[in-house]
């Protein structure tokens, strides 16, 4: 896992500083911006019998290239789920299962301002999705025990809707409420975060 939120903490500095060089021929408004937000899960996976909720967290930047449209990516830790169920892979046995889910987005956000401190934010885009399963076997009689590891990912889409507040001219709140589409099962999560704007 700290691999990953490296990985995604560089990426974010490159893409805001493409983003910043690519944005010299758009509007004067432009603007790119980061963020952190704090993410409830529900994720559920009926390939091996996982479902629940979670608290995880997203790592986000973007650019604004007008008023009124923008880019962003990031990457999500959806969190840890686990299940289990009954086998007869080695004999009577019940299978628990961990599972730790985490995506990146590349998403366009449309956005509309409803005051000049509120402002409706949509995105909708593309997500890169890894489940990693751990998975204990046991066996219900004698307690003779199995381990494994397997991981699926794959490439789906995403939408959210949800409000920006602006606090001050480079600080603000961010609210949303999205779907993302893993292993054909649509998951929802909630976030609540801050972002910080930096203006060109």
């Amino acid at each position: 896992m700290r691999k990953q939120i490296i990985f995604a903490i560089v990426f974010l500095i490159f893409a805001a500083q493409s983003f910043a060089v690519k944005s010299k021929g758009f509007d004067s408004e432009s603007q790119y911006y980061i963020g952190y937000s704090i993410v409830n899960s529900d994720y559920s996976d009926g390939n091996v019998s996982v479902s629940g909720s979670d608290t995880g967290f997203k790592i986000f930047g973007g650019l604004e290239l007008t008023k009124n449209f923008g880019v962003e990516a990031g990457y999500m830790g959806f969190g840890d789920f686990s299940g289990n169920y009954q086998t007869a892979l080695i004999g009577p046995a019940t299978a628990n299962v961990s599972t730790d889910v985490y995506a990146f987005f590349l998403a366009g956000v449309g956005q509309y301002d409803l005051s000049n401190k509120i402002s409706f934010v949509g995105k909708l885009g593309i997500v890169r999705w890894i489940a990693t399963n751990d998975l204990t076997i046991t066996e219900n009689t004698g307690g003779f025990s199995i381990k494994s590891t397997t991981e699926s990912n794959g490439f789906d889409f995403m939408y959210s809707m949800g409000v920006k507040y602006n606090l001050y001219d480079n600080l603000g709140l961010s609210f949303d409420a999205a779907s993302y589409n893993i292993n054909d099962n649509d998951d929802f999560t909630f976030t609540f975060g801050m972002r910080y704007n930096f203006g060109f």
